[in-house]
C-alpha cells in the first residue's frame, strides 16, 4: 500500500535522508552517547548534518594484493555503492512487487587493477555487477568517477583497512563517518560488548543471503546488505512517530537484501582485455538474474599469485603477497 498521508517530518519530505540518519546514529552510538531512535534524531536533529544529497553509502573490499619489489603490481577491489536518491524514489512510491530493489539501489563494481593477465572465471563468480580490468595508471580517475570524495558514509565489519591501503595508492577519501557493522549488530541483536561475530555470521543471524563466491566485489556488497537488513531489524525493535511509514520502510529495505543477484551493464573503461569485450556481447546483460540462493564457494584460483597468467611472467620467488593477504574491507 502506498503512504499518501501529508507530514511535516523531514523524514517523510526526504526520505532519501532516513537510511543515512539512521546510519548516523550507529555512529552516534559508537561514541557512547544515548541511544538511537526516532527521538534521538528529532532532539539531534541529524538531517542538518548530512550535507545535501544524493549521499553515497559505500563498502570497500581490497583483495589479492601482489606486490614485487616493494611495490604493488596489481589487487582486486570491490566497491558497491548504495545512492539515498534513488533509494528515496523507492521509499516513497513503493516498486512493482517483482523489482529488483537491490539492482535499482546499488551500484556494485569489481576490478581487477594492474593484471590483464587475471583468469577469466573471475567474471562468472562476479554476480553483482560486471567485472573490469582497470590499468594501474587509471585506478586514481576511476574510483573518483564513482566516489564522492568527501559525502558519504563508509561500512566496514571490523577494523578498516581500506582507506589506508587506498591512502597509500595516494587516493584521499574523507567520509562524513565510518560505520561498523559489527558494533552495530552487537547493539541490535543485544549481544554482549565482548562478543563478536564475523561478517558470515551476522548475516546468517539476521537472514541475509550471503554465501557468495568470495570475491572483492560479492564481499562489498553483502556489507551493504547487511547493513540494510540491521536497520529494517532496528526500525521493527523502536517505537515509531505515527506519521511517518517506518514500519513500510522497514519492509521495502528487506526487499532490497533479499533481492537475487543481477548482472548490471556499467560504463566500460577506456581500456580492458579483449575478453571483457566477448562477455560484454555475449548476451549477459541487464535482464540477466540468478533467483537461487548463493551457494558458499571457493575464490577462483589465484594464478597471479603465482604469477603464472601474465603475459610479462615474474617468477614466484619474486612475487610476495601483501601483508595480510586476507581482504581489506
Amino acid at each position: 500500500m502506498v503512504y499518501t498521508r501529508k507530514s511535516d517530518h523531514p523524514w517523510f519530505k526526504r526520505p532519501e535522508l532516513f537510511v543515512p540518519q539512521w546510519v548516523m546514529g550507529y555512529a552516534i552510538e559508537t561514541q557512547r552517547v544515548s541511544r538511537w531512535s526516532w527521538k534521538q534524531h528529532e532532539h539531534l536533529r541529524t538531517w542538518h548534518d548530512t550535507g545535501e544529497p544524493p549521499f553515497q553509502i559505500i563498502s570497500i573490499d581490497v583483495d589479492h594484493i601482489l606486490v614485487e619489489d616493494d611495490e604493488v603490481q596489481s589487487f582486486q577491489i570491490g566497491i558497491s555503492i548504495l545512492d539515498t536518491e534513488p533509494l528515496g524514489d523507492v521509499l516513497t512510491q513503493p516498486p512493482e512487487p517483482d523489482a529488483n530493489l537491490a539492482a535499482r539501489v546499488v551500484q556494485s563494481h569489481h576490478w581487477v587493477v594492474g593484471d590483464e593477465g587475471y583468469p577469466s572465471e573471475y567474471e562468472s563468480q562476479f554476480i553483482f555487477g560486471r567485472m573490469r580490468y582497470v590499468p594501474m595508471d587509471e585506478f586514481e580517475t576511476n574510483i573518483m568517477d564513482v566516489i564522492q570524495a568527501s559525502n558519504f558514509f563508509l561500512i566496514t565489519h571490523g577494523e578498516n583497512k581500506a582507506l589506508p591501503f587506498l591512502k597509500s595508492r595516494g587516493i584521499h577519501l574523507q567520509p562524513l563517518n565510518i560505520i561498523d557493522t559489527a558494533q552495530a549488530a552487537q547493539e541490535v541483536l543485544r549481544l554482549l560488548t565482548s562478543q563478536t561475530m564475523s561478517k558470515d555470521e551476522v548475516a546468517r543471524e539476521i537472514g541475509v543471503p550471503c554465501e557468495a563466491p568470495d570475491l572483492a566485489g560479492n564481499d562489498a556488497h553483502l556489507s551493504l546488505r547487511i547493513l540494510l537488513m540491521l536497520i529494517a531489524e532496528d526500525v521493527d525493535r523502536h517505537l515509531h512517530r505515527k506519521d511517518v511509514p517506518m514500519d513500510q520502510w522497514a519492509l521495502i529495505l528487506k526487499r532490497i537484501v533479499n533481492s537475487p543477484p543481477k548482472k548490471r551493464k556499467l560504463r566500460r573503461m577506456r581500456r580492458s582485455p579483449s575478453t571483457d569485450s566477448t562477455q560484454q556481447s555475449s548476451g549477459q546483460g541487464d535482464n540477466e538474474a540468478s533467483s537461487t540462493t548463493c551457494i558458499q564457494a571457493s575464490s577462483p584460483p589465484s594464478t597471479e599469485q603465482s604469477g603464472g597468467q601474465s603475459d610479462n611472467e615474474v617468477s614466484p620467488a619474486n612475487r610476495t603477497p601483501a601483508s595480510p593477504p586476507s581482504s581489506i574491507g
